[in-house]
């Protein structure tokens, strides 16, 4: 069976141009030529050849990748092929076979919470109290949506056994003159400074852990008041910066008067050169009980969250494919979003997740959403380049994507193969939670600062 080309007219190309959207334009350019073969050369069309050429000085060649046909699979057409089926079949009884054997080695950074293991299982000091300073709101804003370290990081560490106290610490947090969207303090500073050293001293923490993804300000908490307040109350003090890489500024080097322990997820950055004191993870500690990986999974390939990475174009491909998509983008304001409970279900009702985390030029991260998908048992199509591999075996655990059309085949294919997807999709939440499960993550904290 001859792959066939997809449906595309010149029309749509023109339109996604006029409308700034030329990396879609550019990939409905691919298909178009492929369906009129020659037409860029014949001089009659020269508009054809006019928008091809305009398109590639306006694309930023270091992401066209994703368009380009794809040399393991072909080009997407109407229907998956007999070819790409038996290529894709290959692919993955080859990696499950070597995985099984051990011929593929573990990921790079498989044990990251190996010290956690001198625990016993389940274990927890029946004193340890985490208190956790957070802000209720993304940009500590109550019109944007829950963070999503204020809703998973007090439950995962209750789950794990410790007793916990929360701080919503909107006030403190973020410099409301630099994030624009945070609005003007209602108070002083001081007053809510006040009110964190009476919290304290009525939950006595022994762990301290904050939000440090902002620069500190005089209209912030800073490390100075936090020196202060550990040297009265005596514990230790855990700092999270999400957003630890180059391409951003190094808040490690701010909140480092300060802080006792570093948790990031991204080791492959100049800020953690030399320190001693970081401890990079894939992703912070969810709450694994808030997930639904028993649900009927009823939709096609889920997408739900920001529209940046191109994130639209990969859909449309897909669209234009005929792959049934469950996608839905917003501003995170939470009027136009959903709650982090109807995420997590809706999440869970996805055959497949598409994510990406492009960030800068050649950098890459892991996104929430990687593993959000694999705690629901959704097959995750990842686009190629993030650090993922480090965690997760390819063809095995989760499925990577290089380009538009691979993603349409993949998609076709265990569409047509649901027990090879809740295969993989099993095989990824269960290799997630026996390395990198929430549990893990604590007792390897409270390892680390001897609490």
């Amino acid at each position: 069976m001859l792959a066939q080309p997809l449906s595309i007219s010149f029309d749509q190309a023109v339109l996604a141009a006029l409308q700034g959207d030329h990396r879609r334009a550019v990939w409905l350019m691919r298909h178009l030529l492929a369906a009129h073969p020659g037409i860029d050369q014949d001089l009659s069309q020269i508009s054809v050849k006019s928008l091809q050429l305009a398109l590639l000085q306006a694309l930023n060649a270091g992401r066209g990748e994703i368009f380009r046909e794809c040399p393991l699979l072909g080009r997407a057409g109407e229907a998956l092929t007999d070819k790409q089926r038996g290529v894709i079949e290959a692919l993955l009884r080859c990696h499950e076979e070597a995985w099984s054997r051990g011929q593929t080695p573990p990921p790079r950074r498989a044990d990251v919470h190996a010290p956690a293991a001198a625990w016993p299982a389940g274990a927890a000091p029946a004193r340890t109290v985490v208190a956790f300073l957070l802000s209720r709101h993304i940009i500590c804003n109550p019109d944007f949506i829950e963070s999503d370290f204020f809703f998973h990081m007090p439950r995962s560490a209750a789950a794990a056994g410790f007793s916990t106290a929360v701080f919503p610490a909107d006030e403190i947090l973020y410099d409301h003159t630099v994030s624009r969207d945070k609005p003007a303090p209602a108070r002083p500073l001081a007053a809510a400074l006040d009110d964190l050293a009476r919290f304290l001293a009525e939950s006595r923490p022994d762990i301290v852990c904050i939000d440090g993804n902002f620069k500190p300000s005089a209209m912030t908490i800073t490390p100075e008041h936090l020196v202060e307040l550990r040297r009265r109350f005596g514990f230790r003090l855990l700092v999270v910066i999400p957003d630890c890489y180059d391409a951003l500024y190094n808040y490690v080097g701010e909140w480092a008067p300060a802080a006792d322990l570093f948790v990031t997820f991204h080791d492959l950055t100049h800020h953690l050169l030399g320190r001693e004191d970081c401890l990079a993870v894939p992703c912070l500690p969810f709450a694994e009980d808030a997930f639904h990986p028993e649900a009927e999974k009823t939709a096609g390939v889920n997408c739900l969250g920001s529209p940046w990475r191109d994130r639209h174009v990969w859909l449309a491909g897909l669209l234009a494919g005929g792959v049934p998509v469950d996608a839905m983008f917003h501003d995170r304001r939470r009027c136009n979003a959903l709650s982090s409970e109807d995420y997590l279900a809706r999440m869970g009702r996805a055959k497949f997740v598409f994510s990406n985390g492009t960030v800068a030029e050649g950098e890459s991260i892991l996104t929430g959403r990687t593993f959000e998908a694999i705690l629901s048992e959704c097959l995750l199509f990842y686009e190629v380049g993030s650090p993922i591999d480090d965690f997760m075996v390819p063809f095995v655990h989760y499925v990577p994507v290089a380009n538009i059309d691979q993603l349409i085949a993949f998609s076709r294919f265990f569409l047509e193969r649901e027990d090879l997807r809740r295969r993989i999709a099993a095989a990824g939440r269960r290799y997630f939670l026996e390395h990198y499960g929430s549990g893990l993550f604590w007792r390897h904290v409270v390892t680390r600062l001897g609490a």
